[in-house]
């Protein structure tokens, strides 16, 4: 999927409980026109779904792709990498991406991702940086060890009454 593709329609503008009472309504004999109108859904749209031709029937999704990680996987993948990097484990965005890889390997979730290199796409790191802009992925840095106890700066070099 190119990440510099931008929408120029608006499709799927309307909300998740309109399709299926759409679809409702059509089967207890209202037109598709009528159903359309009221409820603000295409014709062309309720009458795929209503002929099953969908692949996904009363859903509104939009795209070829999905999530590979449900939120709360993801949720639980920001945190295990905050935690890596509060202990001051920088992760590089090849280790983000091999973490990936074997999580959803580990927990059976169906993925795109390369099964020689055993690491996630660059684009689905992007889309996952993107999504969770709070995160640091970066090339690692050497830390000098009194500045990761936190000496340096408190007036303490290397004398006893540290």
């Amino acid at each position: 999927m190119v990440h510099s593709y931008t929408r120029k329609m608006d499709p799927g503008k309307y909300d998740t409980e309109s399709l299926p009472a759409a679809l409702d309504a059509v089967k207890d004999g209202m037109s598709l026109k009528r159903a359309s109108v009221q409820f603000g859904i295409s014709r062309p749209v309720l009458q795929r779904q209503r002929d099953g031709t969908v692949r996904h029937p009363g859903e509104s999704r939009l795209g070829n792709y999905s999530a590979v990680f449900s939120e709360e996987l993801e949720r639980e993948l920001v945190d295990r990498i905050k935690m890596m990097e509060r202990s001051m484990y920088g992760l590089t965005t090849v280790d983000v991406r091999r973490i990936a890889y074997e999580l959803a390997v580990k927990l059976n979730v169906k993925h795109g991702f390369n099964s020689e290199t055993k690491m996630a796409g660059k684009e689905w790191l992007r889309a996952f940086t993107k999504r969770n802009e709070d995160l640091s992925i970066r090339a690692l840095e050497a830390t000098n060890t009194f500045h990761a106890v936190g000496l340096i700066g408190h007036g303490c070099q290397f004398s006893q009454t540290c």
